[in-house]
């Protein structure tokens, strides 16, 4: 007569098998996950060449670590202000207003300072990008895009496929050159790539040596003179689109001024100015979901 087995042979089975599913379902998104972090550091290596050609001064990426994982999605936030609602029709959008012709605070004083770059091969792939983000403390060179909502580039690349960590974009509400303050989303990717390392920006010392960025367009490069580094949540009214008036403008960069965790020299922001912001997920506050960083930024065109 067979032997059955006992309770304990029947326990000591089915932990095993639940041990191997548990080693199969892991291997494979680990190996999912190293999959899109190589795919992804490809597309960035193909746009920088195809932006900088065979110039120097593109950021080069750390490889990816294989057992880390991407920070939550962006939350896009505004200051009451309907998600279609035009911006021309509010104050956020001044046709008189220029952007200041001198700033008490320039570092891209010299050509060299400034990378060659052609846009011309990338927009003929994607008519889509408006410009180029160079920040070098946070090893960032990357292509900013705008669509009609803020949902198509959050996990699509460039050339339009999906690709989870997705594309910088501009939120489909700014106009630049016109709105007064310009807003770019992105990941942060816990392999150090994409919107990760702006984090750098919270240390005192990279902050002194690092206290403006170059956001570039096919017609002009702009200086981007920080003001406002610091980590928040999506429940905090940190993105404002509509402004009601000078004042309410004003009030707004120093209420962020004011927040900040590292210092910056005074940018001399006035009401003919327009500032740039830059929102990404962070962990490093609360680690729910809903950290963010932000970073805010006088615009100034210099060439």
């Amino acid at each position: 007569m067979q032997k059955q087995p006992s309770k304990r042979d029947i326990r000591r089975t089915v932990g095993i098998l639940v041990l191997v599913a548990a080693f199969a379902v892991g291997a494979f998104l680990i190996g999912r996950q190293i999959k899109r972090y190589r795919t992804g550091a490809q597309v960035q290596s193909q746009v920088e060449e195809l932006f900088y050609g065979q110039n120097e001064g593109s950021s080069e990426t750390e490889p990816a670590d294989s057992d880390q994982t991407e920070e939550s999605t962006e939350a896009y936030e505004s200051h009451e202000i309907p998600d279609d609602s035009n911006p021309e029709d509010s104050a956020i959008c001044e046709e008189d207003s220029e952007l200041s012709e001198s700033s008490p605070l320039l570092i891209y004083t010299k050509d060299e300072d400034i990378p060659e770059y052609d846009f011309t091969t990338l927009l003929e792939i994607n008519p889509d990008i408006k410009g180029w983000l160079h920040i070098p403390a946070a090893e960032i060179d990357n292509p900013i895009v705008q669509a009609e909502d803020n949902d198509y580039y959050l996990h699509r690349n460039i050339y339009g496929e999906e690709e989870y960590e997705g594309t910088f974009f501009f939120d489909h509400r700014c106009v630049w050159g016109e709105s007064r303050n310009c807003v770019i989303y992105g990941h942060a990717m816990l392999d150090g790539s994409m919107m990760y390392k702006l984090r750098n920006l919270l240390d005192q010392a990279v902050a002194d040596e690092n206290p403006a960025f170059l956001y570039i367009t096919p017609e002009h490069v702009y200086e981007c003179q920080i003001f406002s580094v610091y980590r928040t949540t999506i429940y905090d009214d940190y993105i404002w689109f509509q402004f009601f008036g000078d004042d309410d403008f004003l009030n707004y960069v120093e209420m962020m001024r004011e927040k900040s965790e590292v210092t910056f020299p005074d940018c001399g922001i006035t009401a003919d100015d327009r500032i740039l912001t830059i929102s990404t997920c962070n962990r490093t506050l609360i680690n729910d979901g809903t950290g963010r960083m932000a970073v805010y930024a006088k615009i100034v065109e210099i060439r």
